[in-house]
């Protein structure tokens, strides 16, 4: 049976039970209200007080099972949704390649580590790009690290379009400042950790850019960030022309 039948499988089999374990509950409430039915006669207020509160807990049963499939269907939806956005992430724009470029960034503790990289259009229609970056990966396979990751266009560029909007132009290229804090909480000192950063142009990746960053150790200095003007990210290509 493979991993996904089982999951499948256990989930069947952990429903159904949880359905049993709730009609047996009902069943022995309704067993205890009929070995009190023969009181009923000598204390009849007794006997529907207790009526009522055994029905009570049978309604209470009912509902948290029907809270539980509830609950089951939308936690269903969302991991559904999530693997749709996965797979539309890492969808390449069209049938052609997708273009790759690196980033390398050092910097020390507790403070932000920055680069620059460029994206070409070399579409005839202007793109909006977006960015998706993922969790930070030490090299030892320790460490996780959820860490924000900004992305702007350069502050001159942005100064004279009017505002830091995320349009490349037709047959232009556009340079976009990252930076990402280095938290002690979340980053560790001499450590060199390793994420993706996807270009994204009408829902759909058009680039990729590997970032490596490597924190230096404490008390350490950091080197100057060579790379900083990281190389071109292209778009993907179809019949000699990307998309960005």
């Amino acid at each position: 049976m493979s991993d996904e039948a089982k999951l499948l499988e256990d989930a069947r089999r952990a429903s159904i039970e949880t359905l049993v374990q709730h009609l047996r509950g009902i069943h022995e409430l309704d067993r205890v209200t009929a070995d009190l039915r023969p009181a009923a006669r000598a204390a009849p207020g007794a006997a529907d007080a207790a009526n009522d509160y055994l029905l009570g807990l049978a309604r209470l049963f009912l509902g948290s099972y029907n809270a539980f499939l509830q609950f089951q269907s939308r936690h269903f939806d969302y991991v559904a949704d999530r693997v749709r956005d996965l797979v539309k992430l890492y969808t390449p724009s069209d049938e052609g390649d997708v273009s790759d470029a690196r980033l390398a960034l050092r910097e020390e503790l507790d403070e932000t580590a920055k680069g620059r990289f460029m994206l070409e259009n070399v579409r005839r229609a202007t793109a909006d790009v977006s960015f998706c970056t993922s969790e930070f990966r030490s090299a030892d396979g320790a460490d996780r690290v959820s860490a924000r990751v900004e992305i702007v266009p350069v502050a001159a560029a942005a100064a004279r379009r009017g505002g830091s909007d995320r349009h490349v132009e037709p047959g232009t290229k556009r340079t976009f400042d990252l930076s990402v804090r280095l938290d002690p909480g979340l980053f560790r000192a001499g450590q060199r950790y390793f994420a993706d950063t996807v270009v994204l142009s009408e829902g759909k990746v058009a680039a990729r850019l590997a970032l490596t960053l490597e924190v230096a150790p404490a008390g350490g200095r950091a080197r100057p960030r060579a790379g900083k003007q990281g190389p071109a990210a292209k778009a993907g290509r179809r019949r000699g022309r990307g998309r960005a």
